[in-house]
């Protein structure tokens, strides 16, 4: 669909609300970062270098609210997310503490503590799952990892007998009936 231009006596009260309720809001900082090339309040903004236009099929790209107002709760979820991460409890294992959540939230680097190499969480296969933790963007990779679960052959096709649901091939996830069997497992002597 083919976008025409915003009449130029609508491009200062679009501008004025854009910047009020980002201005308002409580993430203010966290909103502008969002504002990367190609949203939908990137676009908006846009106005203001008067290159971008808003196409009037579609009037809700009129009204920045509901775009401001999702933004806002996802840096919500981050942070709820965040704070999930710093408070849950930690387990010493052989490989280093292992975050137990009691709910499955996305684990970054911010609330992490010294010593944090993986974390178990609720499987939404049912059981839990256990899954070492990586720098941001990175893929997980065993030889090169500092961190690793220890692995065997035979665990890995048949991990049942080592009292876990699965083991993933990279060895950088486990599954298990209970929180507990992950550890158990961490702490059989004869896989390290």
């Amino acid at each position: 669909i083919e976008n025409v231009p915003v009449p130029e006596d609508r491009i200062g009260s679009i501008i004025d609300m854009v910047k009020t309720r980002i201005d308002n809001s409580p993430y203010k900082e966290d909103l502008k970062s969002l504002l990367v090339e190609g949203s939908s309040m990137a676009r908006i903004l846009a106005i203001l270098d008067l290159d971008v236009s808003l196409d009037p099929q579609y009037p809700e790209d009129w009204d920045i609210r509901d775009y401001i107002g999702n933004a806002e709760k996802q840096i919500q979820y981050r942070l709820d997310c965040v704070e999930a991460v710093k408070v849950a409890p930690r387990q010493e294992s052989a490989i280093g503490n292992v975050i137990v959540l009691d709910r499955f939230v996305p684990v970054s680097q911010d609330g992490l503590k010294d010593g944090d190499v993986a974390y178990i969480a609720p499987s939404l296969r049912g059981g839990y799952n256990c899954t070492i933790l990586t720098p941001p963007g990175k893929f997980y990779d065993y030889e090169s990892s500092p961190v690793k679960f220890p692995r065997k052959d035979e665990c890995v096709k048949n991990p049942t007998s080592f009292g876990l649901t699965f083991m993933h091939e990279k060895g950088f996830i486990l599954g298990a009936e209970t929180p507990e069997m992950i550890f158990a497992y961490l702490s059989m002597k004869d896989l390290r």
